[in-house]
């Protein structure tokens, strides 16, 4: 038996372009939930947590908090408001995902 067995990735966070075509594509291409979402206007970023949820969502803001970051293969998607270059961002996701996430998720 391995010692690490019982790991499992606990959390992951990945910068996003435009939320508005990041979060649908992990939900409706992944078969991820947006368990909660986090807005910093005043530091000028937003936070999405994704994951697959073992147990029923809180339905309470600080119960769902503490929920969220007691679930496996937890996804971070922070949105930095107006800073990441559209070309950068279409490289990493076609490195880091081996295909062209706009040919799956088009505008």
């Amino acid at each position: 038996m391995s010692p690490t067995q019982d790991f499992v990735m606990n959390q992951t966070m990945l910068r996003i372009k435009d939320p508005e075509k990041s979060v649908p594509f992990y939900e409706q291409v992944l078969g991820m939930t947006l368990l909660d979402q986090f807005d910093f206007p005043e530091m000028r970023f937003s936070l999405y947590f994704l994951g697959y949820p073992q147990s029923e969502v809180p339905t309470s803001p600080k119960e769902r908090a503490e929920w969220i970051f007691q679930q496996p293969a937890l996804l971070e998607l922070t949105h930095n408001h107006g800073t990441v270059s559209p070309v950068r961002s279409a490289n990493i996701a076609k490195r880091t995902c081996r295909m062209d996430i706009s040919a799956t998720c088009p505008a």
